[in-house]
């Protein structure tokens, strides 16, 4: 009880704060992904803030329609970003989702997951490795080049959500614990992330290809977990600290560079650790944080481009765009660097119309709410298909995983990399597997987009 007292003052706390700073200006609207597809007041964060003000008559009690519209946020952090007064609506709806796990109103099936599988990296490698095994059996793939599709119907998916195709053998389970180069440039640890271990792997193997091929030896730790950050968002401070401890013990052990390649992780390594870890590890927290850089960001800045240049190998025909993750280009700030390495490249670059607009993925947002983010999708998609592109890369493997599945539900010829894993191709990478070749067929022959099809 004394928690959920704590929770409930904290959250009022806060609230009374930044309520101050708005001036009710709308701003937060206009540029709200959720609110351009619902059009009521109460789902962008102007609005959420009044229901916040209005919840704070009523000590400790949440009612379920105010759960509800506090979980129908992406965290996209682009009401943050454009908020003329400064107002801290991602930190609002966090302290009220952590009053609402202490209510006991949060998702069960999320905390068991959390709890029982993120939290436990042993039970959640073979679980994964068994998914891997048994997805033939349960789905098909539809088109070869992207996700699942179901045999026959399941609980709580609609016919349409996209289901990730599981890697039968995760990244950790590939490659050396170290990986030594011939010419030493210095050393880094890669922190894979889930994304990159258990669905897309080639994107780990381009990053530790390029920096191999770059004169690196590359560590990547076996121990390291989730980095917290669906849990986080999600108001589960149960289970985060024991992924946050972890992950500080295994990468507090050494004292090189951390590369990452998700947004989400880098953010939450650099910028939320610190302010998370427990009082015993706030220093190495710190540490951490100094000394973690997004894969682009790494290459880019600390390397420069001409000896990226000097191992180009192959050349691609097509137009590449680029789609931000929000939290790389918002959370981390990092805009240019990827695009300066798909230039690069030698491909025709074009920008892509509100590159920085919220695909829909939001994590576990496109599975929660799957009508909303499939509606936020098309409007990337339309977008992607007026850049006449048939390559869009991007910094995050929720993205890839998102926009995939908007191509492939409208039949369209384009393919989503990591931009590593397009620069990896260009150095001279190939995929061992055949499934994961297939993704890389655009960057070979030059592909027409058909019409976009509803």
């Amino acid at each position: 009880m004394s928690t959920l007292k704590n929770r409930d003052a904290s959250f009022r706390e806060l609230v009374a704060e930044e309520l101050k700073r708005c001036s009710k200006c709308g701003s937060c609207a206009s540029i709200c992904p959720i609110y351009a597809e619902k059009k009521t007041e109460a789902y962008c964060s102007r609005g959420k803030l009044k229901l916040a003000q209005a919840s704070l008559a009523h000590p400790g009690k949440l009612s379920d329609k105010t759960a509800a519209i506090f979980n129908d946020c992406l965290f996209c952090l682009a009401c943050r970003e454009n908020c003329p007064g400064g107002v801290r609506m991602d930190k609002v709806l966090l302290a009220a989702r952590e009053l609402l796990v202490e209510q006991g109103k949060q998702s069960k099936v999320k905390h068991a997951i959390f709890s029982h599988l993120l939290a436990k990296p042993a039970r959640l490698n073979g679980v994964m490795r068994a998914c891997g095994t048994l997805q033939p059996l349960l789905f098909q793939s539809i088109p070869k080049n992207s996700g699942l599709r179901r045999r026959f119907p399941l609980p709580l998916l609609a016919e349409d959500q996209p289901v990730p195709r599981i890697a039968v053998r995760p990244l950790l389970d590939r490659c050396q614990e170290s990986i030594q180069a011939k010419r030493v440039r210095g050393t880094v640890l890669y922190f894979a992330g889930c994304g990159a271990n258990y669905l897309y792997p080639t994107i780990g193997e381009s990053v530790i290809y390029i920096l191999h091929e770059l004169g690196y030896d590359v560590i990547i730790p076996k121990g390291q977990c989730c980095c917290g950050t669906p849990v986080e968002v999600s108001g589960d401070t149960g289970t985060l600290p024991d992924l946050i401890r972890t992950n500080i013990d295994v990468l507090g052990a050494y004292g090189y560079p951390i590369i990452t390649s998700c947004g989400s992780c880098g953010l939450m390594l650099r910028k939320n650790y610190p302010e998370l870890a427990p009082l015993g590890q706030k220093s190495k927290a710190a540490a951490i944080a100094g000394r973690t850089f997004d894969i682009a960001e790494f290459l880019e800045q600390d390397l420069g481009g001409s000896d990226i240049s000097a191992h180009l190998s192959r050349a691609c025909p097509g137009v590449v765009t680029y789609h931000d993750p929000c939290h790389l280009v918002r959370g981390l700030g990092i805009k240019a660097q990827p695009r300066n390495l798909i230039k690069r490249t030698g491909c025709i670059f074009k920008e892509l119309r509100e590159a920085d607009r919220c695909c829909g993925s939001g994590g576990t947002y496109g599975v929660t709410h799957w009508e909303i983010s499939r509606g936020i999708l098309d409007r990337k998609i339309r977008n992607i298909v007026s850049s006449e592109a048939s390559v869009v890369a991007t910094g995050c493997p929720a993205c890839i995983l998102q926009i995939e599945s908007g191509l492939a539900r409208n039949k369209l010829g384009c393919t989503v990399l990591h931009t590593v894993e397009l620069l990896a191709w260009h150095m001279g990478y190939t995929p061992a597997y055949a499934h994961e070749k297939i993704r890389f067929d655009h960057l070979k022959t030059k592909t027409n987009i058909p019409p976009l099809i509803y």
